[in-house]
């Protein structure tokens, strides 16, 4: 029973921090985004982030978190994301790693806005439950235009997933970007321009 309360207590302090994670502005080191409520891999990788000097980040579902956190690997449960951003995070990847645009990119008056392409060549690790079992589910594409790895991992397999994140982790280049998600409190004090 100590055993159980212990893993309950160590949940709930996990619960917490994800709950705090996308408001506090990301470290210099490398980052791991996590989309996933899965805690047990969310212990697991907290370890192994805290021994490779990284910074475990969550996207929250129904934000922007997954597109605008830089990040050296994504990890990310395509459920529990949500049909509509995975989609949109589909077709951002498509957007930036597609190479049908021409360079430079001119405004209307010939001005350059942009030089050379921003591809997104970041890692993912796709985490669902069954992630093969999605057959004929349109909804859950295969991110088509990932230029990154693309690694297709159940959940359940914690080490697998780990070991995975841990290799990628270590071959990366720290990506951090000054991002962070905006409270409740602080987008009023913004519309009340008191910011």
């Amino acid at each position: 029973m100590n055993l159980e309360k212990s893993k309950m207590k160590k949940y709930f302090q996990l619960a917490q921090k994800k709950s705090t994670s996308p408001y506090e502005f990301p470290e210099n080191k490398k980052q791991l985004l996590i989309v996933s409520n899965n805690y047990r891999l969310i212990d697991a990788l907290e370890n192994m982030a805290w021994q490779e000097d990284a910074q475990l980040r969550h996207a929250r579902p129904c934000t922007p978190d997954i597109y605008v956190f830089a990040a050296s690997v994504k990890i990310i449960d395509r459920r529990y994301l949500g049909a509509r951003d995975w989609q949109t995070y589909c077709e951002l990847l498509e957007d930036l790693n597609n190479d049908t645009t021409e360079y430079p990119v001119r405004d209307e008056d010939g001005e350059i806005l942009l030089e050379a392409p921003l591809y997104d060549e970041t890692p993912v690790i796709i985490i669902d439950t069954n992630p093969g079992g999605f057959a004929g589910d349109e909804n859950f594409i295969v991110p088509e235009y990932a230029r990154g790895e693309v690694f297709y991992i159940d959940q359940r397999y914690v080490a697998q997933v780990v070991q995975a994140a841990q290799r990628l982790l270590r071959k990366s280049k720290i990506e951090v970007s000054p991002v962070r998600a905006v409270s409740e409190e602080e987008a009023q004090m913004v519309k009340k321009g008191k910011t």
